[in-house]
């Protein structure tokens, strides 16, 4: 009897364990699409107003680097989730089993050039909108002075700084 108890609170507790990463696992998948939506509307506003003022086009990259830092740590958080899940619960939890399938069929096919897709979308999102702000910028660059060409150089600087972050993103999961 006394080993039953045990097993169902061990059962019991694990459920909940499992529930509460699920709900984080969702959560920060939601406020990453969050952050690539907002990235996207500030990028609209930024460069529109860098038509005319090319110094507020090259505030949007260094914002951008920031909202692309915040992107890859929730992305990290739910790998980091859904690799504990797949490894420390679903084997002992009957009837789970998606992180395990979604990482040993569906992981292999959402892949590019050893990119998963949605680091590939987003980090496209962040460094294309980035480059888009610099050319807008650079459009205007036979009037520019000092401090826009210092500007100039801080963008492009952050630009590569967010490249590196996402290719460091691609790296995987270790203890």
């Amino acid at each position: 009897m006394a080993d039953t108890d045990a097993e169902s609170k061990e059962q019991a507790g694990l459920n909940m364990e499992y529930t509460a990463l699920r709900y984080e696992v969702v959560s920060r998948v939601q406020l990453r699409t969050q952050i690539a939506l907002a990235t996207l509307t500030l990028a609209g506003v930024m460069l529109t107003i860098g038509l005319n003022a090319p110094v507020a086009a090259l505030l949007f990259p260094v914002i951008s680097m920031f909202l692309a830092a915040a992107w890859i740590q929730n992305d990290a958080r739910v790998k980091e989730i859904t690799t504990y899940i797949r490894e420390r619960i679903e084997g002992r939890l009957a009837g789970l089993g998606w992180e395990t399938y979604r990482y040993t069929r569906v992981h292999k096919a959402t892949r590019l050039g050893g990119a998963r897709l949605s680091v590939l979308s987003a980090g496209g999102v962040f460094v294309v909108t980035q480059l888009m702000a610099i050319f807008i910028a650079l459009s205007k660059a036979p009037t520019f002075t000092a401090l826009e060409w210092v500007a100039t150089v801080i963008a492009a600087a952050v630009t590569l700084l967010t490249v590196a972050l996402f290719r460091l993103e691609r790296r995987p999961v270790t203890a």
